[in-house]
């Protein structure tokens, strides 16, 4: 299985006091997100309000995008990445991949490229 991103976080669910904690990312949170529902385990239902929760209220909106986006558009997405590639990805890979899935969704279905 691969691993999963993860941040620093107390038991209720906020960053650690007290210690400095890397700002989780946009994108690796919706990474962190699709791996749950891709390898099923978990409904984007269920995950998404998961994470949301650990980031700034004006970062949950582009994540949220990003999740519904590329899950939507995720066979397409698939071939094209494919077809980008030289070689397949290894099973070892799959974080990396739907890092570059998310980038694909962004540049082609939204307006904002970084």
């Amino acid at each position: 299985m691969p691993p999963v991103l993860s941040m620093p976080m107390t038991s209720v669910g906020s960053p650690s006091v007290g210690r400095k904690v890397k700002q989780l990312s946009q994108r690796v949170a919706a990474v962190r997100v699709l791996q749950q529902v891709i390898e099923g385990q978990q409904s984007l239902a269920t995950a998404l309000p998961a994470v949301l929760v650990q980031l700034q209220p004006e970062q949950r909106g582009l994540v949220q995008e990003l999740c519904y986006g590329t899950l939507r558009w995720y066979l397409q997405l698939e071939t094209l990445l494919s077809q980008l590639l030289q070689k397949p990805l290894k099973r070892k890979d799959h974080d990396l991949q739907l890092l570059m899935l998310v980038g694909i969704y962004q540049l082609q279905h939204m307006e904002i490229p970084d």
